[in-house]
């Protein structure tokens, strides 16, 4: 996914995603992105990559990758200097799927939890919980 940080003629955060405002809140996967996370993670399930083969599944159509789908919500999470990833658990009421663009609701209260979740409208297709433990070096301990 092409992604350039900008501003709606509001002021409001957004991308630009092929031509498209996509606001901050919200997040957009493209068949390229799908492309680049089957190349790195050498994962070929044509349920991703086939929309042929995708359209003739129970899902009607290509489906993003719930660790892509958990990774890009992750990355939406402010930065925990200092803490490390100690848990994950990642609910998929319902499948995700490129082209639409998912509403992101965050509640990152502390830098040891946060919780994530992604919104079609009203119906939830991510819920992620994250755990996070403190690693700064304790100095003459």
């Amino acid at each position: 996914m092409v992604s350039t940080p900008n501003r709606s003629p509001r002021g409001t955060p957004v991308d630009i995603v092929k031509g498209a405002l996509v606001p901050e809140s919200s997040l957009l996967f493209s068949p390229g992105d799908l492309q680049a996370f089957a190349a790195a993670s050498r994962d070929l399930n044509p349920l991703h990559l086939s929309e042929e083969h995708a359209r003739r599944s129970p899902f009607g159509g290509r489906v993003v990758y719930g660790v892509l789908a958990g990774l890009r919500c992750l990355a939406r999470l402010s930065p925990r200097e200092g803490w490390t990833l100690a848990g994950l658990s990642l609910e998929f009421p319902s499948a995700v799927f490129p082209g639409i663009p998912y509403e992101v609701d965050l509640e990152d209260p502390a830098p040891d939890r946060a919780k994530i979740r992604l919104r079609d409208g009203r119906r939830v297709v991510l819920r992620l919980s994250a755990r996070f433990r403190n690693e700064t070096v304790r100095v003459g301990t």
